[in-house]
């Protein structure tokens, strides 16, 4: 027998259920359907139905198997029905304001407030070319979109006997290329799935979302996961400690993070939040993790995985590894709204206080037909970057291939650096370029994407021939003037994003290694194929060969 919906939204709300949750939980025991015509009234799959009722039959604390959790719940709710006259449902369910536990994870909450929102805050802001300034991530920050169903299943190994070299459509059947799957808010999976891998392309936006999350979790008055206390988590980070401290245990590290390195409280008060399931864990850049310690950090996720905590991890597509108990999302490329909304910030930013912005004659342009094999290319917020680094410095002058638009891009960085001593006009705009391809290179060969500042001062040192004094100086203008060399953590430096780095690289192989024939990439390429990390340089250089 049905339950009247009024009764079921109720106790569902109660109960914290998300707004796909309530869809399912009303039409099982409100209309009495099963899970076929659930899916088909949802216009989603069976599977998704599953997923979504293992959450409420958690959130229930209905652990059985099979049939037996339905008839445990229906039971729950037929007790509930007839206790209903009595008194408000919503006073038998919510939890009591004065349990000690809510009561610590408001303070710890109301602690990281500062610490997260600070305007200096590695968590709450973020670079932006060519903005000098940290920029909040809730000034640039775009609602994203993903996919429930990834555009790439199969790992680049297996692609290795599709790939032709002569052929740059190839690599879209990477997952690099347009998908049309069905869209779904990324803010709809977060709240929909306790443990999440969010997947996506190089500058898809995967960090900024994580970064957006911990500051919009930790507002005062904000209504997503108000009673968890968000954790940010840079991966290479956790595998640095973990390795000096030869602990490997996410659990010990994220109690040093919360009451240590961020003073929200004692370490006996974080391990109780994290022991209870009362942290939102945010772990960025699963791809970016050292080869030689990736096992050792999927082991410490799985391991802390099977707590209570709501964890979110992002990667990229091709560097998906399998983790239980996630489910999988692909951070979906850009609407023609997102553009103009992304469009819009980034004029508001760059051109604050001036009384005409450029950005409606870009969003223009982007929709005339001359200009859509750039405007293709704007579908990720790194690219949509440079697209406006680009437009703004050249007014209009927009490129057609997305090599092209990072040749303008760094042309227009690079520039930056004239008059500067001790990068003078005596060093021309090649010879910054050929640096900048020669450390790449070296970093790339080396799997070195974060070296210490004293191996990019040994490099400058003997590539310019300056001295010590002077390569450091020669790393802060590139990061102040340029933003391509930023520092990541004291003493740590890195290029400010992998598709710049793989850029240099391209351009290493192509323009600075002599004559890059066919053979020679041949050659590179054969070496390389299975190395993961190397495919997207071997996108750059066969654009650029077809272009040729």
């Amino acid at each position: 027998m049905p339950f009247p919906d009024e009764f079921l939204t109720e106790i569902a709300r109660a109960k914290k259920l998300t707004d796909l949750e309530i869809a399912v939980f009303l039409l099982l025991f409100g209309q009495d359907k099963n899970k076929v015509k659930i899916a088909l009234d949802l216009d989603t799959t069976e599977t998704v139905v599953s997923t979504r009722l293992t959450g409420i039959y958690k959130k229930f604390g209905i652990n059985d198997r099979g049939p037996v959790k339905e008839r445990e719940l229906r039971r729950y709710l037929e007790e509930q029905q007839k206790r209903k006259p009595a008194s408000s449902l919503s006073n038998l369910l919510v939890e009591s304001v004065n349990d000690p536990l809510d009561a610590l994870v408001q303070q710890v909450r109301s602690r990281l407030l500062p610490v997260i929102t600070a305007p200096d805050s590695p968590i709450g802001t973020m670079k932006m070319l060519p903005v000098s300034q940290l920029v909040p991530v809730d000034k640039i920050y775009i609602d994203l979109n993903v996919l429930e169903q990834l555009s790439c299943s199969s790992h680049f190994s297996d692609w290795r006997q599709k790939f032709d070299l002569d052929n740059s459509e190839s690599f879209d059947r990477l997952g690099l290329g347009r998908v049309r799957e069905r869209r779904v808010e990324a803010l709809s999976a977060v709240k929909d799935y306790r443990k999440l891998m969010v997947l996506g392309k190089p500058g898809a936006g995967k960090t900024t979302l994580l970064k957006s999350l911990a500051v919009e979790c930790v507002q005062p008055e904000t209504e997503l996961f108000a009673d968890l206390v968000p954790l940010f988590v840079t991966l290479r980070d956790f595998a640095k400690k973990a390795s000096e401290t030869q602990s490997w245990k996410l659990l010990d590290y994220l109690t040093w993070l919360l009451a240590e390195r961020w003073n929200g409280c004692d370490r006996a008060s974080a391990e109780q939040i994290l022991t209870q399931g009362r942290s939102l864990v945010l772990l960025d850049g699963l791809d970016e993790v050292p080869p030689d310690d990736l096992e050792r950090v999927l082991d410490a996720v799985r391991e802390f995985g099977y707590r209570a905590n709501r964890l979110i991890i992002t990667c990229r597509t091709q560097s998906q590894r399998d983790l239980d108990g996630f489910t999988d999302v692909e951070v979906a490329d850009f609407t023609l709204q997102q553009v103009d909304r992304f469009v819009d910030n980034w004029f508001k930013i760059v051109d604050s206080g001036s009384e005409v912005s450029l950005a409606p004659l870009l969003q223009q342009q982007l929709l005339q037909k001359e200009n859509k094999p750039i405007a293709e290319l704007a579908v990720t917020p790194v690219l949509l970057n440079l697209i406006c680094v680009v437009f703004k410095a050249e007014q209009g002058n927009l490129p057609e291939k997305r090599f092209n638009l990072y040749d303008r891009a760094m042309r227009v960085l690079l520039k930056r650096l004239d008059g500067r001593s001790p990068i003078d006009k005596t060093l021309t705009f090649d010879a910054k370029e050929k640096f900048l391809a020669e450390l790449a290179f070296m970093l790339f060969q080396n799997n070195d994407y974060f070296p210490e500042q004293r191996t990019l001062e040994e490099f400058i040192k003997s590539y310019f021939g300056f001295d010590r004094f002077v390569a450091r100086k020669i790393l802060e203008i590139f990061e102040t003037e340029t933003g391509l060399l930023i520092e990541r953590s004291e003493g740590y430096w890195s290029f400010s994003h992998l598709t710049f780095h793989e850029y240099f690289v391209a351009q290493k192989i192509l323009k600075f290694n002599g004559q890059a024939t066919d053979s020679k990439i041949e050659e590179l390429l054969n070496r390389h194929i299975l190395d993961n990390n190397w495919h997207e340089v071997f996108r750059l250089i066969s654009e650029q060969n077809v272009n040729e």
